[in-house]
């Protein structure tokens, strides 16, 4: 008998022959592993995945895996017994709206049994395209618009990745000498990227294949571009970034022009965030419960919230002339 630590409960369980464990699932955002006769056990955090089903595929006799299939339709492969992810896939249309109950291996073969039964061929493979970044990962981004899925780390390798195979489908070096990347953004039409790094300077790429289409010099963000917004203001095209102690709004006109408009001063504190209010107002987020409300046309705060906590986020009610959300760090939502 072993008692799994924090008292979680357990709902399901399967067992490796091959290496003698036992693989179980909990009613939290984490599974474990068991190692049997003895009194070893590890927890692995899922952060917003709560599993619940589980299979062993014995490859080899030195090779077994776990399958762990989610709530939300993904599936998850784990190499037994360090429990190292190797590769996830969302299930999509084979399991829509009704993710497996059950699942079993049997010659070569992953049958998984939910509102009817799919049967899965398992092959070798040596995980070529498949690898991850080698630094954080600072943003991701969806490109409707050529089926793909684009993410940037903070050493600036820009993917483009398959959305139905997850595959890479292109590889392209943006770093910048002792810089890193802080943010990245994807433009309404799905055509442009800009991305803001650590020592002021701010490119825009080409959302399909990560060609530089323009930047903005570093002199004009300095301290670095912490966050990057395309927004539509009095039906203008702008791009707003979020400097030191202080956001600037430039034009973006057609054939990836940036204009420079004007700066928006008054934080004492770098400023973290900005969301844009009924198409004509600015809100900027900075450290130390800073929340300013900007008219576009003037370089000055029009006005400066008391805010109880340190503010995270803003969003706009677009149905409400006069009202808008914003987030704090202890996970506040606050009317404003």
């Amino acid at each position: 008998k072993i008692q799994i630590r924090d008292n979680v409960q357990l709902r399901s369980f399967v067992y490796d022959m091959r290496t003698r464990d036992v693989v179980f699932t909990t009613a939290s955002h984490y599974f474990g592993i068991w190692r049997t006769f003895t009194t070893h056990q590890e927890l692995i955090e899922t952060r917003s995945e709560v599993m619940q089903t589980l299979a062993i595929i014995p490859y080899s006799d030195d090779t077994s895996f776990c399958v762990a299939i989610s709530k939300n339709n993904s599936i998850s492969l784990y190499r037994m017994p360090s429990m190292e992810i190797i590769n996830s896939h969302y299930l999509g249309l084979q399991h829509e709206f009704c993710p497996p109950a059950s699942a079993f291996y049997l010659r070569g073969n992953l049958y998984m049994g939910g509102a009817f039964l799919s049967r899965w061929t398992c092959i070798n493979n040596t995980n070529e395209g498949l690898s991850a970044h080698k630094t954080p990962i600072v943003a991701t981004m969806i490109n409707d618009v050529f089926g793909r899925i684009l993410s940037i780390d903070q050493q600036g390798d820009f993917i483009s990745w398959s959305i139905t195979t997850g595959r890479k489908i292109c590889v392209v070096s943006l770093n910048e000498l002792n810089a890193i990347v802080l943010c990245a953004n994807i433009d309404d039409n799905n055509r442009k990227v800009g991305i803001g790094y650590s020592n002021g300077l701010v490119k825009f790429v080409s959302a399909n294949s990560g060609t530089l289409l323009n930047e903005i010099d570093k002199n004009i963000v300095k301290g670095g571009c912490n966050y990057l917004l395309f927004a539509k203001i009095f039906n203008s095209n702008r791009i707003i970034c979020c400097g030191n102690k202080y956001a600037v709004l430039f034009e973006d006109f057609s054939g990836n022009r940036v204009q420079f408009v004007r700066k928006f001063v008054g934080h004492s504190e770098p400023v973290t965030r900005c969301t844009v209010l009924k198409n004509r107002l600015l809100i900027t987020i900075g450290s130390d419960r800073e929340l300013f409300l900007w008219n576009i046309q003037m370089q000055n705060p029009i006005l400066r919230y008391q805010m109880p906590e340190d503010p995270t986020v803003a969003l706009d009610l677009p149905n409400d002339n006069n009202s808008f959300l914003v987030g704090d760090v202890y996970g506040n939502i606050h009317m404003m």
